[in-house]
């Protein structure tokens, strides 16, 4: 069967699911072949948003659900119109509480580049909760770990377990106390930072607190600022999360008659509404949260 379809000169959009018409975008429309494609994937049935279709000799699937269903993380780029397909990297399994070996040396191999590389992400433990966050190299092509007279790449030794990566953050810390090294903090006390002698070592928190965000391990006395404006365009805002927390505890604990609830209540619904479009939530996130925030509230309204 054939349907006339729009779909962008450049494909992009539409393969990920959307496709806008829009004249701007250069669309046309085209005769494309429906055949009930079906797509297998390790023996199982992909089920997808869009279906699948034929034009000019050339089978068309739609490349997020076919990318993840393969293990890779999709992205797209409305301003360039790219598609980026990556291999995610590998994720450890990490207990903030356990201590390891603390004899090592690290050295690092600059890139020149003021880029970040992701290198692992970390399921940390800590007492009852498991927090996650990833391993950045900054600046780096590479970095390695000499344990008991062995060098190998640092990530290769935190796979195997080698060294633990709290262990990375102690060493800094026995470091400053015997003037090896500098430490500073970061934006509002969002992150440390450990300048040593040959790399630095910066943890960033979320908002929250204690709730790890990221780890980075970089050249010497790189600035974190500048890190942080290039990834981090919130940093430091809280989540919408953590204003709903906010305003709830407010209205619970603090404010003591009906007028000031009901003008905190009102206040956070604004703020709430404010923060999603910080953070670009879609309006059918937006709808829940607020309808949560309002059911919780509802009882001390009253």
């Amino acid at each position: 069967m054939k349907k006339n379809v729009f779909v962008l000169s450049l494909l992009g959009a539409m393969v990920l699911g959307t496709c806008p018409v829009s004249a701007e975008d250069g669309t046309r429309e085209i005769s494309a072949a429906f055949r009930d494609i079906k797509i297998i994937v390790d023996g199982k049935q992909l089920s997808t948003p869009a279906e699948p279709f034929i034009y000019n000799g050339t089978t068309y699937l739609p490349v997020r659900a076919v990318g993840e269903a393969v293990g890779k993380e999709v992205a797209w780029d409305n301003d360039t119109k790219t598609v980026t397909l990556t291999t995610p990297p590998p994720t450890i399994e990490a207990d903030r509480d356990i201590t390891g070996n603390l004899d090592f040396e690290i050295s690092i191999t600059p890139s020149g580049k003021k880029e970040r590389t992701e290198i692992l992400r970390v399921n940390e433990k800590s007492g009852n909760e498991t927090k996650s966050y990833s391993l950045y190299y900054y600046g780096l092509s590479d970095v390695s770990i000499t344990i008991d007279g062995e060098t190998l790449p640092l990530a290769q030794a935190l796979q195997e377990e080698k060294v633990l990566l709290m262990d990375i953050l102690r060493k800094c810390m026995i470091e400053e106390k015997n003037g090896n090294a500098t430490v500073s903090a970061t934006r509002g006390d969002g992150g440390t930072s450990f300048w040593c002698k040959d790399y630095t070592i910066m943890q960033l928190y979320a908002m929250t607190g204690e709730t790890p965000q990221d780890l980075y391990i970089g050249f010497p006395k790189m600035k974190m600022n500048e890190l942080i404006d290039s990834y981090y365009p919130l940093f430091g805002c809280p989540t919408v999360e953590w204003i709903v927390e906010y305003y709830i505890n407010n209205i619970a604990y603090w404010k003591n008659t009906p007028e000031q609830k009901q003008e905190t209540f009102e206040e956070g619904l604004s703020k709430i509404e404010e923060t999603a479009r910080l953070y670009e939530l879609s309006d059918e996130e937006l709808q829940e949260t607020l309808q949560k925030y309002k059911e919780t509230c509802k009882m001390y309204l009253q």
